[in-house]
């Protein structure tokens, strides 16, 4: 996924911002469990809130 992630911000120039919003958009309409889906958005959370 990381990868892919990678290639769409090289093609389209994201930022790493948006590059945060496509994943959290991804989660959220995901079928995950709420809990799992929870958990790797804290995850996300805490990756996001790092410096670039």
């Amino acid at each position: 996924m990381n990868e892919n992630f990678s290639a769409v911000q090289r093609a389209v120039n994201l930022t790493r911002d948006e590059i945060v919003q496509l994943a959290r958009n991804a989660f959220t309409v995901s079928w995950l469990a709420q809990k799992d889906r929870d958990r790797y958005m804290d995850a996300l959370d805490e990756y996001a809130a790092k410096p670039a």
